[in-house]
């Protein structure tokens, strides 16, 4: 993937596009059950929803809020768009207060302004922003404190993913248009790392768990999608699901990682989406929600249960729980538009077992929420 153009304001705000469409995508699949299993026998237990946007979130199409993460507190991050359809960043604590925010010297390029990526246990976000000449990482303390993070040669950066030790990982763009990953130590020391062992290939970090390891995607000269795990030494381990595809936008896409080490993401062949989770040693089991032909896995706590989302016959989009003994619970905001690829959109889940995500209204505008 080269782009000539991925330096200027346009491109800023396309590479932005890439990074929300990764880590906040819409599930464009067919056949999502729409019912709930327990292996208790009994009804799932009644889950209770809480609805909150961000101030100045804008009300129209596409505009709104989109929680992307939460942590073990029960604090979330997360971006909106205003009424101009511009990027900013928020958080939520876990008592419902909202605050919203920019890093300084954030400047508005078309749509383009900041972006929330991840949370950790102390409440520092990760994120994305644009100035006049690029795209900078940033963290943000719980106290408000901004840090601005750019690999060494590095000409745009994408700061995605932070574990509880304060390690952090992300890419970004060299001058010689090469697209690497990256991992920052709590110290602010840089280690960058292709995935595939070649430069010339994309490389995506999606997350950093509690051991270090780092998982992700980079997508081959084919465009083909690959995931990879990369060991606190450097070791890389490349992932290919049962199943994947081998045209161009098929393959394997590495989402998340629990403190074990079992990885959930999607498996992609044919325009077909499902889910997968592999374990440490290796076992790969891909799945859908009953009913289903299709879905993709968003998130994993560290028990096990894992969020996604798939849509039913008529395009409808729904979240799943799959819990750790293999059963689902379907996810549906009770204010959810239900029309074609519209609907309940799952981010993440906590160790509690707090689910975060994002509903569309009547206007197509995204408003998140906490499901307990």
């Amino acid at each position: 993937m080269r782009h000539s153009h991925r330096h200027t304001p346009t491109g800023s705000n396309r590479r932005l596009g890439l990074l929300l469409a990764l880590l906040f995508p819409i599930w464009i699949m067919t056949g999502c059950g729409g019912s709930s299993s327990n292996s208790g026998g009994g009804p799932p237990p009644v889950a209770s929803y809480t609805t909150f946007d961000a101030p100045g979130a804008g009300t129209t199409s596409a505009q709104g809020t989109r929680p992307i993460a939460i942590n073990a507190g029960g604090d979330i991050a997360g971006t909106f768009t205003d009424s101009s359809h511009v990027f900013h960043g928020f958080t939520r604590t876990a008592a419902g207060a909202i605050s919203a925010f920019d890093p300084p010297g954030a400047t508005t390029l078309g749509d383009a302004r900041s972006f929330v990526s991840d949370i950790n246990a102390a409440g520092t976000i990760v994120g994305s922003y644009v100035d006049q000449t690029q795209l900078h990482g940033f963290l943000r303390a719980q106290n408000g404190t901004f840090t601005t993070v750019d690999p060494p040669n590095s000409v745009s950066t994408f700061l995605v993913g932070i574990n509880d030790a304060g390690a952090s990982t992300g890419l970004f763009d060299d001058a010689s248009a090469g697209q690497h990953g990256f991992m920052r130590s709590s110290d602010g020391t840089f280690t960058a790392f292709d995935a595939s062992g070649s430069s010339t290939d994309f490389t995506f970090p999606f997350m950093i768990n509690a051991n270090g390891v780092i998982t992700g995607i980079y997508l081959d000269s084919n465009v083909v999608a690959h995931g990879f795990l990369r060991a606190p030494d450097g070791t890389l381990t490349i992932l290919n699901a049962p199943g994947a595809g081998n045209a161009a936008h098929d393959g394997t896409q590495a989402s998340a990682i629990n403190a074990a080490g079992t990885v959930v993401g999607v498996v992609m062949s044919g325009g077909v989406r499902h889910s997968f989770l592999r374990t440490a040693d290796g076992n790969y089991t891909v799945f859908d929600p009953p009913g289903s032909t299709g879905s993709a896995a968003r998130s994993i706590n560290d028990n096990g249960a894992i969020v996604g989302g798939c849509a039913d016959a008529s395009l409808v989009l729904h979240g799943y729980l799959r819990n750790p003994d293999g059963s689902f619970i379907v996810i549906d905001d009770p204010q959810a538009f239900s029309t074609a690829n519209s609907g309940t959109i799952p981010a993440g889940i906590n160790a509690s077992g707090t689910i975060v995500g994002a509903f569309d209204d009547s206007s197509l505008a995204f408003h998140g929420f906490v499901r307990k």
